[in-house]
């Protein structure tokens, strides 16, 4: 049976360490450049070019006790200038009460209601963490209806190769959300971490990679174009995720499909340009389309970075982990869950550990 490093080397993965020039990385300055061109690579082949940032304003609209008066509960409009006018949009927020700033989850959401099966508010909180929430469809639609919301805002009905979809509005919202959480005094400025699932985890994945006040990022179960290598996966390809979500990504993605091999990037190119930032990945048992063989693999080819800044990245096992355990002794987390695709209180777990220990809660 082969090892994850000889099935990590038979994907063949596009080069972290070497420029665009064909030179080798050298050192954290020359990381950083090539995080330039590993952003510049997802935006125009994969999610889209983000608007320049616009910083946003904030309102607050209600505040109250909640969760037996052990948190407060705050509900914002958020604003900011597009090249249509003002775009504006709900944001939720529950601070523990403390004497000191709390970090704050922000999660990117399927559903408006709070609490939600995938966003168990109580335990955030009791873990010593604030939270944040944004309804996605609040942003724009999940559909190819590109006349809607953000979308509208910029005109991607008649989108050009290079110019975002619908990950990248959801991606730009959080961090026009962001904006907002900043200013509040009860939270930490070092402490804002982006959450999402399946494709809004790859929605909170490419919102870290760009924003780098976001001090932490979580993707579950992201798979496909999210947190899974490309080359070599099981499960939904390019040719799969384009032909039922096209409007999801940058109009240029659909050159790939049928053609991953030839691509000049992978997702561990995402996940890298993330460090030295923690990164926390989850996958489930029974979730064969996201592959977390190849959720894991990825984080393993992306580990390169952290290490850089003298950091352990992920343990480097011999085979794939055991059902219902985790790596997390470095920068970055994966945990491998029995069941389905799903956003459990059991991935939550995971999750609130690790940044409790990172953050030092």
């Amino acid at each position: 049976m082969a090892t994850l490093q000889e099935i990590l080397a038979a994907r063949k993965l596009p080069e972290l360490m070497t420029m665009n020039d064909g030179g080798a990385v050298a050192g954290i300055g020359g990381w950083e450049k090539r995080r330039v061109e590993l952003l510049d690579v997802l935006a125009q082949e994969v999610y889209g070019v983000s608007p320049a940032p616009v910083p946003a304003s904030w309102k607050l609209e209600e505040e109250a006790a909640a969760y037996a008066d052990k948190a407060v509960e705050k509900r914002f409009t958020v604003s900011f200038d597009t090249p249509k006018g003002v775009f504006s949009f709900p944001l939720y927020l529950a601070v523990p009460r403390s004497e000191k700033p709390a970090p704050c989850i922000l999660l990117m959401n399927f559903r408006a209601q709070i609490p939600d099966e995938y966003y168990p508010v109580e335990e955030i909180l009791d873990h010593g963490f604030a939270t944040a929430c944004v309804y996605y469809e609040d942003v724009s639609s999940d559909d190819a209806d590109m006349e809607n919301g953000l979308a509208g805002c910029y005109s991607l009905a008649e989108r050009r190769d290079g110019q975002m979809g619908k990950i990248g509005c959801w991606a730009y919202a959080m961090s026009r959300a962001a904006d907002a959480l900043l200013e509040q005094p009860e939270l930490r400025k070092d402490g804002i971490i982006t959450a999402g699932h399946s494709r809004l985890g790859k929605t909170s994945l490419w919102c870290a990679a760009q924003d780098r006040r976001v001090a932490g990022c979580i993707s579950n179960d992201a798979g496909c174009s999210g947190d899974a290598v490309t080359r070599g996966k099981l499960g939904e390809h390019i040719v799969d995720i384009t032909a039922n979500y096209p409007f999801w990504f940058s109009a240029s993605y659909q050159r790939h499909r049928n053609r991953e091999e030839q691509m000049p990037f992978d997702q561990h190119f995402l996940l890298a340009a993330i460090a030295p930032r923690p990164l926390a990945i989850g996958s489930a048992q029974i979730d064969e389309w996201a592959d977390p063989q190849s959720q894991l693999l990825s984080c393993i080819a992306a580990g390169p970075a952290w290490q850089l800044y003298g950091l352990g990245a992920l343990a480097m096992p011999q085979e794939m982990i055991p059902v219902d355990s985790a790596l997390q002794d470095g920068a970055v987390s994966f945990h491998y869950r029995s069941g389905t695709h799903f956003l459990s209180r059991r991935d939550w777990q995971y999750y609130l550990n690790f940044f409790a220990k990172k953050l030092k809660l």
